[in-house]
């Protein structure tokens, strides 16, 4: 019945496009009324029947739970995305496909400019714990203003 009204809705809609008459308009908007409503009145009837459907034993897989958790959960769905050829990926499936195809474009290794001995160097350097090879020299906190301040800029900082 439900897929019926929609079929007759889309007619309708179709129809109501080519001639853009007032009447194919009112027809339109009556079927869809009407679709609207048969939904509003199976809906709590299908809601009905998949809750009796629902156990909490190990036979049905914890149904009862499964449908409650889901419930809580906030449904954000994942749109649609457009293919390289244009065509849209609906399924969970063909949308991993298409970014994955993406980030594999976007995303291609740097070309490095050093050389492999000094990228192996590098690479030792990083995988061998412990300190650096020359530990770092104490140092006062005047060495430090001194060598990024002018002095006279140290002198106005010390005085005010």
């Amino acid at each position: 019945m439900i897929e019926q009204k929609i079929l007759e809705k889309r007619k309708m809609g179709k129809r109501w496009q080519n001639t853009r008459s007032p009447q194919d308009k009112a027809k339109l908007n009556k079927a869809v009324k009407e679709l609207k409503q048969l939904l509003h009145d199976e809906k709590p009837k299908a809601i009905q029947t998949y809750l009796e459907s629902l156990t909490a034993t190990e036979a049905t897989e914890y149904s009862l739970w499964k449908a409650t958790k889901r419930l809580k959960r906030p449904q954000t769905p994942i749109p649609q995305l457009r293919t390289d050829e244009g065509e849209w990926a609906k399924s969970d499936t063909q949308k991993a496909n298409v970014l994955a195809e993406h980030f594999a474009n976007v995303f291609k290794p740097y070309n490095s400019e050093m050389s492999v001995e000094e990228e192996q160097e590098i690479l030792h350097a990083l995988e061998t714990p412990g300190q650096p090879e020359t530990p770092v020299k104490k140092f006062e906190l005047t060495e430090v203003s001194e060598s990024y301040m002018p002095t006279n800029a140290l002198l106005y900082t010390i005085i005010y």
